[in-house]
C-alpha cells in the first residue's frame, strides 16, 4: 500500500485526537465572530462551536430564527442543498440576486418535487443553483427534500461542490463497500475533510457535523499560508474516570486547532506532559491511560512541540476529572400533576383555592449521554413570582392569586436547570370541548348502541364529573325519537349509549351534549321504522374505544370485543346478529379471534403487528377491521452505578444503583421470602392495578431484573429490608448489609440480570471503606 498524501490541509481537529474523543473543551480561545453573536443552544465547550460560528461568518450555513443552530438535528436533502447552494453564491463573490440574474437560474428546470410555487421558496432557489453546478442530481429529476441524507452521500455532493480530486495512495477507510459512493469518501478522507474510519456511510450527518465538513471543505481550497507556530495554548476539559479513547487538546497559534498530522509533515514532534507521570497512554497524541485517573479529581498537563531543536511549552492546563456515568449534563423532563392528574402540558394550569400542582419524575441526561430519574432530594425549586404562585422544598406548587409565574427546577450538584411554566385562574372547571369520531349515526327502531367522546376543561386538562342525565333527542315534530344516557369519565372519556324509540315512520334529529346552554357535541341522528336485516359488518362492539391493543400487562388491554352488526336496506344499525355460519378470520398471528356464540368475537393480542380481520359469511369475504398490537411492556434502557467506593455497611441498594427503564413506571426492590434465596438476591420489578370485566381490580406484576452479589474477601452478603419514617410515612427499602468485619481492600461485584436471562447484563465492583477506631 502506498503513503497516503494531502494535496491540502484544512484548519481542523487533529486526526489522532479526535476519534472516540469524549473531552468538552471547558476554556478554548474565544472567537470573535461570538462577540458579535452566539447561538443559545451551541456552547462554546461543543466540539463544532468553531466551525458553527465559522460557517456563519463564512455565509454558507445559519441558524434559526429564535436564535438556535440545532446542532444535534438531522440533514435531510434539503437542508444540504441549501447549505452548498449558498456556498456556491458566496464562492462567486455575488449577491444572490447577482447570482441567479448571471446565471439564468430562473430558466433552470426544477426538481419535479420543488416546484417554483413550493412553500419553501429559499429551497426553490437554492436547489436550482445547485442543480445548474452539478452538485445535485436528484433521481429521476427528484430532489426528495425532506429525506434524510446519509454520511455517504454528504461525501459525493461535497466532492461536487468543492472539486476535489483523487489522491495518489489508498487511504484505507474500511468500510467503504457498504456504499456505493465509496470513491469519494476516499476523496474526502484524503484531502482532510473527514477523519472518521471507519467513515459509517449510512448513518445520517447532524447540522453541527455538517458545518464543519463545510468549514474544513472551504478551508481545504484556500490556499494555504506558510506554516509557522508562534504559540502553544493547551485546553482546560473535563474527562471520564474510566473511558479509553479520550484525548487531551491544544491550539496554536493563539486559538487555531492544532492537526497531528499537518505538524508532523512540517517536522515537528508533539510531546503531552503530565504531574501524573502515567497520565497518557500516548505521549504523542495526548491520549489518556483511564487506569492512570483513579483517586483523581484534576490533573495538570502541558504540550511541548519540537523542531530543529527549538522548543515551545504551552501554558498548565487542567483536566478535570468526572464520572461522567453520574453527573448530569442537563434537566429535560418532567411530571406536572394537579391533585393526582397530569396536567396539560400546554397550559399547566391550577385553579386557585381549589387545587395544588407536584412537580415529579425530574429526568435529566448524564454526560455518558444516559437518561437518569433524577433523586428528589436532589433538587430545588424556586418561583419567579410568589404573588401568584409559591412552591415547597418538595416541589409543590400552591396556588395565591390569578396569573402566571415559571417554577426553576435546579439539580444542586450541577447547577442545571429547567422550567415549568404554570398559570394560576381563579374560574373553576367546566366542560369546555367534546371530541368523537362519531360523524353521524343510524338506528333501526329500537336499537341500542353507542359512541365514545372525551371531554376537555377550559384548560385543556380531563373533564371527569360531566353528568347531563338523561338526554332526549326529538325530530322536527318535538316527538322523541331516542333517549340518551352517559356514563365514565375516568380520563375525559365517556360512553353515550343512544337509544332509539319504537317509530313507525323514519325520523331525524341531533344528539346534542349542553353544558348549561353550552353545546358540547352535535351529532345527527337517524332512527328508521325498517328493522329487517339487509347486511352484516364487523365492528368493534359498544363501548370498544379503538382498534388497537397493548401487550403490556399493566394496562390491562390484552383483548378487544368485535360484533357482527346487522343493518336494514337503509344502513341503520340494528344489532349483534346470533346467527352462527359467519367466521371471522386474521391474515397473521399477531391476534387470535374467537367465537363467544352470540354474534361476538373476542380478539386476544399475540406479538406485535397489524393485523386484518375478515369477516366471512361462509366462503363470501362480508368486510375487515383492521387492528393493531403494540408492545409498551417496561423494559430496562440502562443501569448506572453510584461512587464505587461505600462508607459502610448497611447501604441502600438505590445508593448502590439506578436501573432506568423504558417507560415512567416506578422500579420497586424485593427481598423474596424463600428458603432457597437467603437473601441473596433481590427481584427489581413494576406492578400496577387493571380492572377486569367484571369491575374488579387485580394487582399486576412484572419482574425485570434479579440483582445479587460476588466477593472473595467479604462473608455473609445479604440484602434485606429495612423501615424509615413512622406512621404515614412509614417506607421499607432494601439494603445491602454484612456481620463480617471489612479490611481494607476488601470489595464486591453487584450484578444485574435481566429476568429469564442467563448471567448478567451489567456488574460493577464497589471497594469497601475499613471502619476506623473512635
Amino acid at each position: 500500500m502506498k503513503t497516503k498524501t494531502y494535496k491540502r490541509f484544512a484548519t481542523v481537529a487533529a486526526t489522532s485526537a479526535l476519534i472516540g474523543s469524549a473531552i468538552v473543551p471547558v476554556a478554548a480561545a474565544p472567537q470573535e465572530v461570538a462577540e458579535e453573536f452566539s447561538y443559545s443552544d451551541v456552547p462554546t465547550s461543543s466540539s463544532h462551536y468553531v466551525n458553527i460560528m465559522k460557517a456563519r461568518e463564512l455565509g454558507i450555513m445559519s441558524g434559526y430564527q429564535d436564535g438556535t443552530f440545532k446542532p444535534n438535528q438531522k440533514l435531510n436533502r434539503g437542508n444540504v442543498a441549501k447549505a452548498l447552494g449558498k456556498y456556491v453564491v458566496a464562492k462567486s463573490g455575488m449577491s444572490l440576486d447577482e447570482y441567479v440574474e448571471e446565471h439564468n437560474i430562473a430558466d433552470v428546470e426544477n426538481f419535479s418535487d420543488v416546484p417554483n410555487d413550493w412553500v419553501d421558496s429559499e429551497l426553490v432557489t437554492y436547489s436550482k443553483i445547485v442543480k445548474e453546478a452539478g452538485i445535485f442530481k436528484g433521481s429521476d429529476n427528484k430532489l426528495e427534500a425532506s429525506k434524510l441524507m446519509p454520511r455517504d452521500q454528504i461525501a459525493e455532493v461535497l466532492v461536487r461542490a468543492f472539486g476535489f480530486e483523487d489522491q495518489e495512495g489508498d487511504p484505507g477507510i474500511s468500510d467503504t463497500e457498504q456504499s456505493g459512493y465509496a470513491k469519494s469518501i476516499e476523496i474526502i478522507y484524503e484531502n482532510g475533510i473527514s477523519n472518521a474510519n471507519p467513515y459509517r456511510p449510512l448513518e445520517t450527518t447532524s447540522r453541527g457535523q455538517f458545518a464543519s465538513f463545510l468549514v474544513r471543505a472551504y478551508e481545504a481550497t484556500e490556499s494555504d499560508p506558510a506554516f509557522s507556530i508562534e504559540s502553544v495554548e493547551a485546553v482546560d476539559a473535563t474527562i471520564d474516570n474510566d473511558t479509553e479513547g479520550q484525548f487531551a487538546t491544544f491550539t496554536i497559534n493563539d486559538g487555531q486547532e492544532a492537526n497531528l498530522d499537518q505538524l508532523k509533515e512540517e517536522g515537528y514532534t508533539v510531546e503531552f506532559l503530565s504531574t501524573e507521570g502515567e497520565l497518557f497512554a500516548d505521549t504523542a497524541t495526548g491520549e489518556i491511560d483511564p487506569t492512570a485517573l483513579e483517586g483523581l479529581e484534576s490533573v495538570a498537563f502541558q504540550v511541548k512541540l519540537t523542531k530543529d531543536g527549538e522548543e515551545i511549552t504551552s501554558n498548565e492546563a487542567t483536566l478535570t476529572v468526572e464520572d461522567f456515568q453520574e453527573v448530569i449534563s442537563s434537566l429535560d423532563s418532567y411530571k406536572l400533576t394537579i391533585d393526582d392528574r397530569e396536567a396539560n402540558e400546554d397550559t399547566n394550569t391550577i385553579v386557585l383555592n381549589e387545587e395544588s400542582g407536584q412537580i415529579s419524575n425530574v429526568v435529566g441526561t448524564t454526560k455518558s449521554g444516559d437518561e437518569n430519574a433524577i433523586d428528589p432530594s436532589e433538587l430545588t425549586y424556586t418561583s419567579s413570582n410568589e404573588q401568584v404562585a409559591i412552591v415547597s422544598e418538595t416541589g409543590e406548587i400552591v396556588p395565591v392569586a390569578p396569573g402566571d409565574a415559571n417554577i426553576t427546577v435546579t439539580h444542586e450538584a450541577s447547577g442545571e436547570t429547567l422550567t415549568v411554566p404554570v398559570k394560576v385562574a381563579s374560574d373553576e372547571r367546566k366542560p369546555s370541548t367534546a371530541t368523537t369520531s362519531a360523524e353521524s349515526m343510524g338506528l333501526a327502531a329500537g336499537a341500542e348502541r353507542t359512541f365514545s367522546f372525551t371531554l376537555t376543561d377550559q384548560y385543556g386538562m380531563p373533564y371527569e364529573s360531566y353528568e347531563p342525565g338523561e338526554i332526549t333527542v326529538t325530530n322536527g315534530e318535538e316527538e322523541t325519537i331516542a333517549t340518551v344516557n352517559v356514563t365514565g369519565g375516568d380520563k375525559g372519556e365517556y360512553i353515550a349509549t343512544v337509544t332509539a324509540s319504537a317509530v313507525e315512520e323514519d325520523a331525524e334529529g341531533d344528539i346534542i351534549l349542553l353544558d348549561d346552554d353550552t353545546e358540547l357535541l352535535s351529532i345527527p341522528l337517524e332512527v328508521g321504522a325498517d328493522t329487517e336485516a339487509a347486511s352484516h359488518r364487523l365492528e368493534l362492539a359498544n363501548g370498544v374505544a379503538d382498534s388497537t391493543l397493548d401487550l403490556n400487562p399493566l394496562e390491562g388491554d390484552q383483548t378487544l370485543e368485535l360484533i357482527v352488526s346487522a343493518y336494514n336496506k337503509d344502513g341503520h344499525y340494528i344489532g349483534a346478529t346470533e346467527q352462527d355460519n359467519f367466521t371471522v378470520q386474521s391474515n397473521n398471528e399477531n391476534v387470535s379471534a374467537e367465537a363467544n356464540g352470540d354474534g361476538t368475537f373476542t380478539v386476544t393480542a399475540n406479538s406485535a403487528g397489524d393485523s386484518t380481520l375478515t369477516l366471512k359469511e361462509g366462503t363470501i369475504s362480508r368486510n375487515s377491521v383492521d387492528v393493531t398490537v403494540q408492545d409498551t411492556t417496561p423494559t430496562i434502557s440502562s443501569v448506572t452505578y453510584s461512587n464505587k467506593e461505600v462508607e459502610g455497611f448497611p447501604v441502600a441498594l438505590t445508593d448502590l444503583v439506578t436501573i432506568n427503564l423504558t417507560s415512567n413506571d416506578n422500579i420497586q426492590f424485593e427481598v423474596p421470602a424463600t428458603e432457597e434465596n437467603s437473601k441473596s438476591k433481590v427481584v427489581a420489578y413494576v406492578e400496577g392495578t387493571v380492572a377486569n370485566s367484571d369491575g374488579s381490580d387485580e394487582t399486576v406484576r412484572i419482574n425485570l431484573a434479579t440483582l445479587d452479589t460476588v466477593s472473595t474477601n467479604i462473608l455473609g452478603l445479604k440484602f434485606e429490608d429495612a423501615v424509615t419514617g413512622e406512621g404515614t410515612d412509614e417506607e421499607t427499602t432494601v439494603q445491602l448489609n454484612t456481620t463480617d468485619t471489612i479490611q481494607a481492600g476488601d470489595s464486591f461485584n453487584l450484578r444485574v440480570a435481566e429476568e429469564g436471562e442467563e448471567g448478567a447484563i451489567t456488574s460493577s465492583v464497589f471497594k469497601v471503606k475499613p471502619a476506623t477506631a473512635e
